[in-house]
C-alpha cells in the first residue's frame, strides 16, 4: 500500500454527501476465477474514497477512480492473504 492510501480500521465512515455514493459490482478481472466484489465509492474534494461492501470498516482513497480501484485491490489482497488480523466481514444470514 502506498502513502496515498488511508485506512480507517474502526469507527464510522467520514461524513459524505450520500447522493454521490455509488455501489457497483467489480469486474471479474480483479482476481482470476473471482466472481467480483461490490464496492462503494464517492468523490470528496479532489479524492475518490471507497470500500468493499464485504469489508465496510476499511476505507481507502485514490486520486482517480482507477487509483482507488488499485488501492481496493491491494486491501483485498492483504485481507485474503491473512495480513490484516481480526477483519470484520459483512455476510447474509438465511432464515426460514
Amino acid at each position: 500500500m502506498t502513502s496515498e492510501s488511508l485506512v480507517f480500521p474502526t469507527g464510522p465512515a467520514p461524513a459524505v454527501s450520500w447522493n454521490k455514493v455509488v455501489a457497483e459490482p467489480h469486474p471479474q478481472a480483479w482476481f482470476p476465477g473471482m466472481k467480483g466484489l461490490r464496492r462503494v465509492y464517492w468523490q470528496d474534494g479532489q479524492f475518490w474514497l471507497g470500500y468493499l461492501e464485504q469489508f465496510p470498516d476499511y476505507i481507502t482513497r485514490g486520486e482517480s477512480q482507477e487509483d482507488l480501484r488499485e488501492h481496493l485491490r491491494d486491501l483485498y489482497a492483504d485481507w485474503s492473504g491473512g495480513h490484516i488480523p481480526a477483519v470484520r466481514k459483512l455476510a447474509e444470514l438465511e432464515v426460514a
